[in-house]
């Protein structure tokens, strides 16, 4: 019954915050500010939210409930990017599939209202955290983090948190491609098939196929299952600002969401491409499944050849050539705008990286995209040819804030910190053996040359 009853206790959580959240929008409607009566409502809402909160945490306590509530939030992730095990079905652990803004990853509702606890802007919130005094609101919010502890700081209202999120969103590389799973607990085990070597015809972890006479007797397969386990990493983002700043600064708080914006695209990114899994993600370059291309015998240092190119796409698994995008080093740019390929002898030369209309270039005709998160030209992983879609991101809904002017004290300075919780690694175990030529992958970079 334990299972239930954390359906039931969600679904009358949220209902409550959906009842304030009409309140609120009547509000807003009439243009009026909120009465002593619906504030005394609102906080008595609140008291039964953070009851309901407490029961939820103390029911997922018990492992077997924990993981059966897993079970029901997970989605697999197939080679192919498809949904091997869900059921579709529409419950309240169940999200929009391959949603990636905030309100339908979580809610399923892209237009949802989400709620600010009461704060009219992010402004407003800065600037009760900086006052330092007691505001119910933020004792609220500090009641509402039951996982990081002392270091949790003040939970942004959701509301805030969707904009930061689905902004940064805007600005990464891999997140809006990936495959992303919303956290509802620290863990989450997502299922999906095993098996990689196609020789003798063997495929998704044991589906053997065969060809049966009139009446011939089929082989019972029994396919092998494996999970990915996304385990929720902290990524902390620190900055600081004067008092003035805060108090009487023009816009401070569209800066300062802009600035955490900024940083929360820039670190998820490098995480996301470059990771190496110790308390942080593990990025496409260190993930399994991934093929490394070896340059050409005698090849110069710093350099990339039409060949390396080539060589690269046929080891793509042939599933994710239309999905697959190239990620390339900066430094890469000469090289790869100098290469050309000789048509007849003193004929003309056609270049291998084209502009399309829109001014993306293309390699192969896959979209090429430079970044800085690459190692540099001449190491390896300087080009990548990549399905991101390969790649599976859990994120917990939570952004932490906090303030502290222990270390600024001198200059009045109050120091901010962010805390964002994510983990993100390929879906796939190991390369692909297909039956006939070389290993495959999701993923392929070129060698140290």
């Amino acid at each position: 019954m334990s299972i239930q009853r954390l359906m039931a206790v969600k679904d009358e959580k949220q209902t409550l915050l959906d009842s304030w959240q009409e309140i609120e929008d009547k509000a807003e409607a009439e243009k009026r500010d909120i009465t002593e009566h619906e504030e005394s409502e609102y906080k008595k809402t609140m008291r039964k939210v953070d009851k309901l909160s407490a029961e939820e945490s103390e029911i997922l306590k018990d492992a077997a409930t924990a993981a059966e509530w897993r079970d029901l939030t997970s989605r697999s992730v197939g080679m192919d990017g498809i949904n091997l095990l869900g059921n579709g079905e529409k419950t309240t652990a169940t999200r929009q599939a391959g949603a990636r803004d905030y309100r339908s990853m979580f809610y399923g509702q892209p237009d949802k209202q989400l709620d600010t606890r009461g704060f009219d802007s992010f402004d407003e919130f800065i600037k009760v955290l900086e006052s330092g005094r007691y505001e119910p609101r933020l004792n609220e919010l500090r009641q509402m983090v039951t996982s990081l502890g002392s270091e949790g700081g003040f939970m942004v209202p959701e509301g805030f948190s969707a904009k930061m999120l689905d902004v940064a969103l805007e600005s990464e590389i891999v997140r809006p491609s990936a495959q992303i799973f919303p956290m509802d607990t620290e863990t989450m085990k997502v299922p999906g098939w095993a098996g990689f070597d196609h020789t003798g015809g063997t495929v998704y972890g044991g589906f053997d196929g065969a060809w049966l006479a009139e009446a011939g007797t089929a082989t019972r397969e029994i396919p092998e299952l494996r999970q990915i386990e996304l385990k929720a990493k902290k990524l902390a983002i620190y900055t600081h600002a004067s008092r003035e700043l805060v108090e009487s600064g023009v816009n401070f708080e569209s800066q300062l969401m802009a600035a955490m914006q900024k940083a929360t695209s820039w670190h998820l990114d490098r995480a996301f491409i470059a990771g190496n899994g110790v308390g942080q993600p593990l990025g496409i370059l260190n993930s399994p499944g991934v093929v490394t291309q070896a340059p050409e015998g005698g090849q110069g240092a710093d350099t990339i050849l039409h060949e390396n190119l080539s060589n690269m796409f046929s080891r793509l698994h042939p599933s994710l050539i239309n999905k697959a995008v190239w990620l390339a080093n900066s430094s890469a740019i000469p090289q790869l705008l100098q290469l050309s390929i000789a048509v007849g002898v003193g004929g003309v030369h056609i270049p291998v990286m084209t502009e399309s209309s829109n001014g993306q270039f293309k390699i192969l005709t896959r979209p090429v995209i430079f970044t800085e998160k690459l190692p540099a030209l001449g190491t390896e992983g300087d080009i990548v040819l990549v399905s991101l879609d390969q790649y599976a991101i859990g994120l917990r809904r939570e952004i932490f804030i906090d303030k502290s002017n222990s270390v600024g004290w001198l200059q009045d300075l109050s120091d901010y910190r962010c805390i964002v919780r994510v983990d993100g690694m390929g879906s796939w175990s190991d390369v692909v053996t297909p039956e006939n030529g070389p290993t495959q992958g999701w993923a392929v970079t070129l060698g140290d040359r």
